[in-house]
């Protein structure tokens, strides 16, 4: 069984991972595992995904207390997850934010050089949303017409001056999760990363059009692609 452990920041993260997951691989005969953490010495329990030879994979999500230390985190934990627990990938995924765009590349090199001694560096991979995860949302210029059918792409540009059609949200929007809000604003309504707010948003999102977009949102395909080459590619 393809094991997978996903370090998020919360809950916009664990249930868009979540819908991702059941439209990408739900062909497939697979388990999630969710862990929240509160302290940052807590450590994943061996028996947090149960191997079974009716289960083609099992996904790990795990919740950790804030995004500053999530890195940090899943190389620590990589040496007794991937060879005690047998893990085949470790995905680390933090917004950018509150960094800036030009920071990106220092984050990344300091990670690739305490990677570069680690034996299981071929097991981790780290993501860095630019500049929130709700950027990838807004990748799907249709969304917001499928939550009120008032909010075609032409009406939001027209009030908020938002191509959402030609936009890169990764380049354009500086402050995604607010984009967001300001766009459900129009119909009276809010995103401030509750859960009825998220479910919302990521009810609605067109994953197969998201995977779609390789001309944008460059983050969440090196994150899909990490996921592929787990092992499941093969298996899409």
């Amino acid at each position: 069984m393809i094991k997978v452990a996903i370090f998020v920041e919360g809950l916009t993260e664990t249930r868009f991972i979540k819908k991702l997951i059941g439209q990408r691989y739900g062909h497939l005969p697979y388990q999630i595992g969710e862990i929240r953490f509160r302290t940052w010495d807590e450590y994943a329990p061996l028996q947090a995904l149960k191997d079974s030879p009716s289960l083609t994979c099992g996904f790990l999500i795990i919740e950790v207390p804030s995004y500053d230390k999530l890195f940090s985190y899943v190389i620590d934990s990589a040496a007794g997850m991937v060879h005690k627990q047998g893990f085949n990938l470790l995905l680390g995924l933090r917004d950018l934010h509150p960094s800036k765009r030009n920071d990106k590349p220092i984050i990344v090199g300091m990670n690739n050089r305490i990677l570069a001694g680690k034996p299981e560096r071929d097991k981790i991979a780290l993501i860095l949303a630019v500049m929130e995860t709700e950027a990838w949302f807004l990748c799907d210029a249709h969304l917001f017409q499928r939550i009120d059918h008032n909010l075609t792409p032409s009406y939001i540009q027209s009030q908020l001056s938002l191509d959402l059609i030609n936009d890169d949200p990764e380049i354009t929007y500086d402050a995604p999760s607010q984009t967001l809000d300001s766009i459900l604003r129009l119909i009276s309504r809010r995103y401030r990363k509750h859960g009825t707010e998220v479910d919302t948003v990521v009810n609605n999102i067109d994953y197969n059009y998201l995977c779609s977009c390789s001309n944008k949102i460059d983050s969440f395909f090196q994150f899909l692609t990490a996921l592929d080459r787990s092992g499941l590619q093969s298996r899409i």
